[in-house]
């Protein structure tokens, strides 16, 4: 949702990580899906294999060596009730960002077109911490149930 001069309700969700509750951001910008070092101090397992990766920011690529943690992902909502396995790049930063609340459950009393839209995320807060962070694959799982595969014709 986007409001003319107004604020963005980014696409974050309430999900299980590991059987443990986070807000993630759903990023169809992301090759990766990654989590911050205090959720998986939280899981308190050991991660799969390490592996280096370029993460391209606004600001520049970065190489890092990065911890990997396969994880089942279940999202909340009585919208959803998706549940898969993902793995997660571990990310050394106690929260990987904090999105502005838009409030959507309650914004969308102002739009005619929202009104049946059921919204995962609905916190009180004013900033939404994230602490994980979904990509494109895992994102694709969430939005049509199954992981989706490129196919040549």
């Amino acid at each position: 949702m986007h409001i003319t001069n107004g604020p963005v309700a980014y696409q974050t969700v309430q999900a299980k990580i590991g059987g443990i509750l986070c807000g993630a951001l759903l990023d169809s910008g992301s090759g990766q899906s990654y989590v911050c070092k205090e959720h998986a101090r939280k899981l308190d397992i050991r991660p799969c294999r390490e592996e280096s990766r370029v993460i391209g920011t606004v600001n520049g690529d970065m190489n890092v060596q990065c911890p990997v943690y396969e994880l089942e992902v279940q999202v909340i909502g009585e919208w959803s009730q998706t549940k898969f396995k993902a793995q997660f790049a571990r990310l050394n930063v106690s929260v990987l960002s904090a999105v502005p609340n838009v409030h959507p459950e309650i914004a969308k009393g102002n739009y005619r077109h929202l009104q049946n839209i059921q919204f995962s995320d609905t916190s009180v807060k004013d900033m939404l911490p994230i602490h994980a962070i979904l990509g494109v694959k895992d994102y694709a799982y969430i939005k049509m149930g199954e992981h989706q595969k490129m196919e040549s014709l």
